[in-house]
């Protein structure tokens, strides 16, 4: 809730709803996905969309008219509790069956899967296509992905066996140090890995040019520059 009338203005419903939402991914064209909690893949959101939520704890929807809520993606997967991260693959070095794909942190089962999204009416369905990570390791808990300039996927691992919100279960308080960070890419990448660079000083013309670059990172890296640049 916001009592400041400055925070009412610098802010914006983007829709309503959902079901315990973790992280968020935006693919290629700018369309918004979000992990989950509710035994599903993930979330399919539009803008000014209104989703499932809990009456009773979270109330009506902030629209009177509003005469219920837009279905979740059907999930045609092994429907894995909590999906806590995701990210796009979108970089050329991957293979063509990676293109595009969802890798999708499942922090429970420990292990991060790929998954695809389908283009069903106005919405998609999600079907999990392999297992890219797997351990047995109860330390490897993956709460975080992120794609990297260089094209990989960057994963945080919690690295505690107790991910509950109560930091004390069991009278084991979590090792804040003890942290990890993996890097996930192609053993045999089908195109030269992207390169890190600082686009802090980077002209407006080299920025507009970065727009058609192969790799998310690099397009939406200057897309932020030129917005707070704010460079007519």
């Amino acid at each position: 809730q916001y009592h400041a009338t400055a925070a009412w203005m610098a802010t914006e419903l983007f829709a309503e709803g959902g079901w315990n939402n973790f992280g968020i991914a935006v693919d290629s064209k700018w369309r918004l996905f979000t992990g989950s909690n509710g035994g599903v893949i993930g979330e399919h959101y539009v803008q000014g969309g209104y989703y499932r939520k809990n009456w009773g704890k979270h109330g009506e929807l902030t629209n009177p008219y509003a005469f219920g809520w837009l279905k979740t993606m059907t999930d045609h997967s092994s429907r894995l509790k909590l999906s806590q991260a995701m990210t796009f693959c979108a970089d050329q070095s991957w293979p063509e069956s990676f293109q595009g794909q969802l890798f999708v942190a499942r922090v429970l089962q420990r292990r991060i899967d790929l998954c695809e999204l389908r283009p069903e009416g106005s919405t998609y369905s999600a079907h999990e296509l392999r297992t890219v990570v797997k351990t047995s390791d109860p330390h490897f808990r993956p709460v975080d992905l992120k794609l990297g300039p260089d094209g990989a996927i960057y994963i945080a691992d919690w690295h505690e066996p107790n991910v509950n919100w109560n930091t004390t279960a069991g009278g084991n308080p979590p090792n804040k140090a003890s942290g990890r960070i993996y890097r996930l890419k192609p053993t045999q990448p089908t195109q030269p890995l992207s390169t890190f660079q600082n686009y802090a000083t980077a002209s407006p013309d080299q920025l507009l040019a970065l727009l058609d670059h192969p790799n998310q990172w690099h397009r939406e890296t200057a897309r932020r520059l030129l917005r707070e640049r704010s460079d007519s």
